[in-house]
């Protein structure tokens, strides 16, 4: 009874039941009395069977109408066995209870596992998230942040970081600096410098220089190809030459030529390189403009050319003075002898006409020598009233027997043509040297020369065109049927020293000097020339108003002459001889000496005995100016003639500086002679006068 009372209060559940058994499997104690009572013996259970065996533990069984959880325990020193049952409902209550409490309890195990990992990882992960942002500010190239560590145990880490970092900031720094300083030798650089891809297609970098030399609109450059800015036929050959240049060490330089902006074609002088870009193999052109330069060499070579020629004209400058002395003195006794002999014979004789055409021959030589002189520039200019028809017809005489009979001369010379103010030997100079150039164009084939003279009032037009004041000129024509002149140069044939000439056929200064003289006398020059068609040249000349025919014969004049006595000195004896025939033709009585120095012992002995002395100028001992000073020491007052073949010394500008009462240029004609002498002669006897008078 005690026992069941127990087993009444154990925490059975409803539906179930403890209970106790015999060895038997009969009942003696349960949770219900009435069980006890009716002595059941439940043996046939499955648990109980287990149980009387001696084997504890917990089978599905049923009882009466119930499925339930049957355990079992056996009483120690007994055959008594503990059974209790209870249904699935209450046994699998009890289980889900401890299954969700299991469950719950683990769940908040996890639970706090995972907020104690969380804490934990979020106080080691912190600074580490902190490390990481900062090591990606530095990875984004803001490598001037340092790193700071919350935890010691990162220290060396990131001291080491910093240190790393500390080096990229000094390696960008000096990377920095390197890439400015290059940059700026590359922008900054006068050279036209170029990247261009290995192969030659491309351009990949450009610098300013080039950019303004190629693009000065600013366009691009990166990308296009080299060959756009080859002229012509250029373009593979440049870039042939830049990929040698790159490709041969031994050669340093050479030249291509580039088309500007503008169109201008420039030499350029280049040199090239291989070099690697982002591994990347490329050229390194660089490129020096040297179209200037070449200008200037050529233009250097020019004046040298030019100095040259200047030097050659001075050499025949100083050739024709010695030339010009001795040719006047030879000429002196011809055209002094035949013109004393044409004064000694009757006009009507044939021998009168010989001694004539001597004279005019004499003269001609004289104007010959002229012309060398004006050519040196050692003769002055005599700008006097001149007619052009017969300088034209005298040159064209002298110019005919040179002339091939291949070449037609015809000329056109209009007799009523006026007047113009010109020297006389310079505007000879003129038609030598435009029918000349007409002569070398038409050397090789022949053809035709047309001289024309003529008098005109051009057009306004024509005025406006070349210059021309307003009047009537003298219009001077040379036209040939030559080879003409190309466009291209038609404006350079004025230019000194420019010639198309072969070498050794010209100076280059026809055209230069015929402009000179032109543009000096108020004229011009115009030049019509067309290829294969031959050239015109027309020289305009203003007439003047003479106010007297030239055309008309001056009064034959007496030569004027004298009683007085004169001392001749020159150290020709055929020119003296010739001076004292002379001379004494006019009258006056001559002393003629060949020595200088003994002309001036002469005078020296009887100063008084002479009027007037007449020396040369070029002489061995004393020169004429060393004798006029040494004369006019003894009696300063003594008129003094100079008359010397060529002398760069004196003139007749300069003849009164010096004390030199008169000059006179060999061969003189008796007539100059006689005025020069009577006129110093009568202005020394005036000053005399003066003198007593007082």
């Amino acid at each position: 009874e005690h026992l069941s009372s127990a087993l009444r209060v154990s925490a059975i559940g409803r539906g179930g039941f403890a209970a106790v058994t015999d060895a038997r499997g009969v009942v003696i104690a349960h949770s219900d009395e009435s069980v006890v009572k009716k002595n059941m013996n439940i043996a046939g259970m499955i648990s109980v069977q287990q149980g009387l065996k001696g084997q504890e533990g917990s089978w599905n069984e049923t009882w009466g109408d119930r499925e339930g959880l049957t355990s079992v325990a056996v009483i120690e020193h007994s055959n008594w066995v503990v059974i209790i049952f209870q249904p699935d409902s209450v046994a699998r209550a009890v289980v889900k209870r401890m299954e969700r409490l299991g469950l719950v309890m683990v769940a908040a195990t996890f639970f706090l596992i995972l907020a104690g990992q969380y804490l934990i990882l979020r106080k080691l992960t912190t600074p580490l998230d902190k490390l990481e942002t900062q090591i990606k500010t530095v990875a984004r190239g803001e490598s001037h942040c340092e790193i700071h560590p919350d935890f010691q145990e990162l220290v060396p880490l990131v001291d080491s970081f910093n240190k790393m970092a500390k080096r990229i900031r000094q390696r960008e720094l000096a990377l920095k600096n390197s890439e400015a300083k290059y940059k700026a030798i590359f922008e900054g650089a006068k050279e036209g410098i170029l990247l261009i891809a290995e192969d030659g297609s491309r351009i990949l970098f450009a610098n300013q220089s080039m950019v303004k030399l190629l693009a000065p609109s600013g366009e691009t450059l990166q990308n296009r190809c080299l060959g756009q800015f080859c002229p012509g036929t250029n373009e593979v050959s440049a870039d042939s030459v830049i990929r040698a240049l790159a490709a041969n060490r031994n050669k340093t330089y050479e030249r291509v030529p580039l088309s500007v902006a503008g169109g201008d074609i420039r030499t350029m002088e280049v040199s090239a390189s291989m070099v690697k870009l982002d591994d990347t193999p490329a050229i390194a052109a660089f490129f020096n403009d040297i179209t200037h330069k070449l200008e200037m060499e050529a233009e250097k070579e020019n004046l040298e050319r030019q100095l040259l020629q200047t030097q050659k004209i001075e050499a025949i400058g100083v050739l024709a003075g010695g030339i010009a002395h001795d040719f006047n003195n030879i000429l002196f006794p011809i055209l002094g002898h035949a013109e004393m002999l044409a004064d000694d014979l009757p006009p009507q004789s044939t021998q009168y006409q010989s001694a004539l055409e001597i004279k005019t021959a004499s003269l001609r030589a004289r104007d010959l020598v002229s012309q060398i002189l004006a050519f040196s520039r050692q003769s002055e200019k005599q700008i006097i009233p001149i007619r052009l028809q017969p300088i034209v017809k005298e040159a064209v005489k002298l110019l005919r027997s040179s002339f091939p009979s291949t070449i037609d001369i015809s000329i056109n010379i209009d007799n009523e043509c006026g007047s113009v103010m010109a020297d006389p030997t310079e505007i000879h100079q003129v038609v030598m040297n435009l029918t000349t150039n007409a002569f070398h164009a038409m050397q090789k084939s022949g053809g035709r020369l047309a001289i024309r003279l003529k008098q005109e009032e051009p057009s306004a037009n024509v005025l406006a065109i070349w210059g021309l004041a307003p009047g009537s000129y003298a219009v001077l024509t040379v036209e040939d049927s030559g080879d003409g002149i190309s466009p291209d140069i038609l404006d350079r044939i004025f230019d000194p020293y420019f010639t198309t000439k072969e070498r050794g056929k010209g100076t280059g200064l026809g055209l230069s000097v015929v402009r000179g003289i032109v543009k000096n006398s108020n004229g011009n020059v115009r030049v019509d020339s067309r290829p294969g068609e031959g050239t015109c040249v027309t020289v305009y000349l203003p007439v003047i108003d003479t106010g007297t025919d030239l055309k008309e014969q001056t009064p034959v004049e007496i030569d004027p002459g004298g009683t007085e006595h004169i001392l001749l000195v020159d150290d020709e004896s055929s020119v003296a001889n010739m001076e004292k025939i002379m001379l004494e033709r006019l009258g006056y009585d001559v002393t003629a000496v060949t020595d200088s120095r003994k002309a001036a012992l002469l005078f020296g002995s009887r100063p008084d005995r002479f009027d007037l002395i007449i020396s040369d100028m070029t002489m061995p001992g004393m020169t004429g100016i060393q004798l006029q000073e040494a004369i006019k020491a003894v009696r300063p007052d003594i008129p003094f003639i100079i008359c010397s073949g060529f002398s760069d010394k004196i003139d007749n500008g300069s003849s009164g500086l010096l004390d030199i009462q008169g000059y006179l240029e060999k061969p003189v004609m008796k007539s100059e002679m006689a005025k020069i002498v009577r006129a110093v002669l009568d202005k020394a006897a005036a000053t005399d006068a003066i003198k007593d008078s007082r």
